[in-house]
């Protein structure tokens, strides 16, 4: 029964923390405002997003690409293949 306990007390312990995560993203995300991410390379547009975007973040496109962002101007974001 003891086992029980602590495995509910782990799973509700890991699941507001979950939640208290994804209430943390939804503050940082203003309403209107969009991040538009460029190949540094070709100035090819590669994502807009909602989120927030700064120097150092990383993403992934469709065909399986990792791409650094280097630089931010505004809401433009310039993106290094890697």
């Amino acid at each position: 029964m003891k086992r029980c306990g602590l495995l509910a007390f782990y799973w509700l312990f890991f699941h507001f923390l979950a939640l208290a995560n994804a209430e943390t993203i939804h503050q940082d995300h203003q309403p209107g405002v969009y991040y538009t991410i460029v190949d540094s390379a070709t100035n090819n547009v590669l994502l807009e997003t909602g989120l927030e975007t700064t120097v150092g973040d990383e993403f992934i496109t469709e065909d399986n690409k990792l791409y650094h962002i280097s630089r931010l101007v505004g809401y433009l974001a310039y993106a290094d293949y890697v």
